[in-house]
């Protein structure tokens, strides 16, 4: 009697403590997560880039004054894009990071200014 009291007390803890564990989760599970944001070239995470709220004010702040207008040049005004032009943001990123655009003689952004808005555009461009 003594063994089956025993094994009797032996198997009700074995049940409360598999019955109180989560079952874990299938290899590849993102249940619970949210899913990693995109990394940047330098590889710290990147949010999201949204072009109204993140790259249309900084490309109407220093690109407006040579691409907007009646007679933009190149045909290209930053007032009237949509967010929706990967061809034209990844030749955009590539001339902004290089240090081509804008020209010296305008208003210049900062280094950090550059990078942000060079890296954003690369993000848009697919």
């Amino acid at each position: 009697m003594k063994l089956s009291w025993i094994s009797l007390a032996i198997a009700s803890v074995f049940v409360v403590v598999v019955g109180c564990t989560p079952p874990a989760e299938p290899s590849g599970s993102t249940t619970g997560t949210d899913p990693a944001p995109p990394k940047s070239t330098d590889g710290s995470k990147m949010a999201t880039v949204d072009f109204e709220k993140d790259v249309k004010p900084g490309l109407v702040s220093f690109c407006t004054p040579c691409h907007a207008g009646a007679e933009p040049q190149e045909g290209l005004d930053v007032t009237k894009l949509t967010g929706s032009e990967k061809a034209s943001f990844a030749k955009m990123g590539k001339v902004v990071e290089a240090g081509e655009m804008p020209p010296e003689k305008s208003k210049q952004p900062t280094a950090e200014e550059r990078a942000k808005l060079a890296e954003q555009l690369k993000a848009l461009s697919g």
